[in-house]
């Protein structure tokens, strides 16, 4: 019985998504290992929006208590190991360490861009933009008027270069949520019309087996 529930488990894998995610990954390795150039460019331009649409795509609703611990969790642990590294290296130097001020200096990050400050956790803006947009997801009307929400956002980011760029608001990631919760909503029309397509498609053939018969 275990191994029918597993088998079937894989075999509602939808392996296309297992391979996008593999070649975006692939992608910002490349690039952060020091791509430069119109590959570079031309990669930055899809492959962020690409890993949204398929969390978009991949989206379903849990307690909002299951996703804060599915993302803050991971996020503490290696943030931990980061902090454990980063001490243990400078001790080894000889360098005397302020441990409660290096911790204070390392919380600016998980919340804002802040240049030559020491990040815990590098990519905490992807993580933690997710996490909020999948929160707002999981509010009822939100949900349900996901493609308005989606195009509010849109407008919202077109527009806020007038009132909040070249400000300090436009440093901290709650301010990406407008740029990021498109690309989720996409995903999730992308799933929905997929799923009605292949309704339709085996409502089809029922029906001609139904007329053959």
């Amino acid at each position: 019985m275990q191994e029918d529930k597993i088998i079937s488990r894989i075999k509602d894998r939808e392996a296309w998504i297992d391979w996008a995610k593999v070649l975006l990954i692939f992608m910002m390795v490349v690039c952060h290992a020091g791509l430069r150039g119109t590959s570079q460019q031309i990669i930055y331009i899809f492959h962020m929006p690409a890993f949204f649409i398929i969390s978009g795509y991949l989206f379903r609703p849990h307690h909002w208590k299951n996703v804060l611990i599915r993302y803050c969790i991971p996020v503490l642990f290696f943030s931990f190991i980061n902090l454990c590294y980063n001490l243990t290296f400078e001790y080894l130097r000889g360098n005397s360490v302020n441990v409660i001020q290096y911790l204070l200096n390392c919380i600016p990050p998980f919340y804002r861009y802040r240049p030559h400050v020491p990040s815990l956790f590098t990519g905490i803006w992807f993580i933690e933009g997710l996490l909020y947009c999948q929160l707002l997801l999981h509010i009822p009307w939100i949900h349900r008027n996901y493609k308005e929400v989606g195009c509010i956002c849109i407008l919202f980011s077109s527009l806020q270069m007038f009132f909040i760029e070249n400000t300090e608001l436009q440093y901290y990631y709650l301010y990406r949520i407008p740029a990021i919760l498109p690309f989720l909503c996409f995903g999730i029309y992308i799933k929905e019309n997929i799923q009605y397509s292949i309704f339709n498609i085996q409502y089809s053939i029922f029906n001609i087996q139904y007329s053959i018969k």
